[in-house]
């Protein structure tokens, strides 16, 4: 007995276990409505021997109803023993498997017994296709599309022209047509080479183009972020599209300046404290420092870098256009 058979064995015993236990309960269920039925037979004496619509459509729910629990609580049972140990044997050897595991050996014998059978009977197919051929060539030459007739003349015709060639001439054709064959492969060959050195020049275009592009980015000043490199590499796709030379180092000035244009509308709209909340103490004092040394002609001094306490603001409280005006003069003053 095989493997499958073993297990088909097993699992056929246990589903007769399943069905005798689910025909016993059937019979109880059905002991139990008869001797309901029979005591209210005598109970209600004179009651109608035919039932209502009403009564026979609540006794088919009600029995509805059973059929249903019962059909679950089989299942949970079911559920429940596919944990079971059940016998297998591998190669004449014994050993001991879930019934789950069961199934699933079961059921991937027969994939492989449906595999099997699909390629025998393609084999069985072809062979009577060749059979066909045998028996039957010109109902065969007729299924390939081919006039019986006009196949033998063809075929004669070339067989009587390779006899009356001269065998010179069968040597140049036969010549010939391996030259031709050879040409072919010579092609074929050249070209896949061809194929592959193109590549290969791809691959190392690409990778200089992002090379250049890399440093030209660090090159560029523009914030280490993903999105000013995205730019930067849109920009030069843009230009190999329309076959432009590539200058990595102006594609990155066309960013910079992108982002410049963007910086100044953003800014341009927003009040002075919107401008400070944005560009925070640090960014503000550079553009002090700088507005200081551009009208005095010198670099400002560490004391003027933390301005006196009596021309500073108080701080959390905005400035207004006065006092920022007092605050700057008082730094002017400070630095002369």
């Amino acid at each position: 007995m095989s493997d499958v058979e073993v297990m088909e064995s097993t699992l056929n015993e246990t589903g007769d276990q399943d069905e005798s236990s689910s025909e016993t309960d059937n019979q109880h269920v059905e002991e139990s409505e008869e001797s309901t039925d029979g005591g209210d037979g005598h109970s209600s004496g004179g009651a109608e021997d035919e039932e209502s619509e009403e009564e026979k459509e609540v006794k088919q729910k009600a029995a509805a109803k059973k059929q249903v629990a019962k059909k679950a609580a089989q299942k949970e049972l079911a559920e429940n023993e596919l944990d079971n140990l059940v016998m297998y044997k591998v190669d004449g050897v014994a050993k001991k498997i879930t019934v789950r595991e069961a199934l699933r050996l079961a059921q991937k014998g027969e994939s492989a017994d449906k595999r099997f059978q699909e390629s025998a009977a393609d084999k069985k197919a072809i062979e009577k296709f060749l059979k066909f051929s045998k028996e039957d060539p010109k109902g065969y030459l007729r299924a390939l599309g081919h006039d019986p007739v006009k196949f033998a003349i063809a075929e004669i015709d070339e067989y009587l022209k390779e006899q009356e060639m001269d065998p010179k001439d069968k040597q140049i054709r036969d010549f010939e047509r391996k030259q031709k064959e050879w040409d072919e492969k010579q092609a074929a060959e050249a070209k896949q080479k061809e194929e592959a050195k193109r590549a290969e020049e791809d691959s190392r275009a690409a990778q200089d183009i992002d090379t250049r592009l890399l440093e030209a980015f660090k090159k560029s000043g523009l914030p280490n972020k993903k999105f000013y490199m995205q730019q930067m590499t849109a920009r030069a796709m843009g230009a190999l599209s329309r076959d432009e030379e590539l200058n990595f180092d102006d594609i990155a000035d066309k960013v910079k300046s992108s982002v410049k244009s963007d910086i100044s509308d953003l800014i341009g709209g927003m009040d002075a404290q919107a401008i400070h909340e944005l560009l925070g103490d640090k960014v503000i004092k550079k553009i002090i420092d700088a507005k200081i040394q551009k009208v005095t002609g010198k670099a400002p001094s560490n004391e003027s870098k933390r301005p006196a306490q009596a021309a500073s603001p108080k701080p959390g409280k905005a400035m207004n256009e006065r006092e920022w005006d007092r605050y700057m003069e008082s730094l002017k003053n400070k630095s002369a």
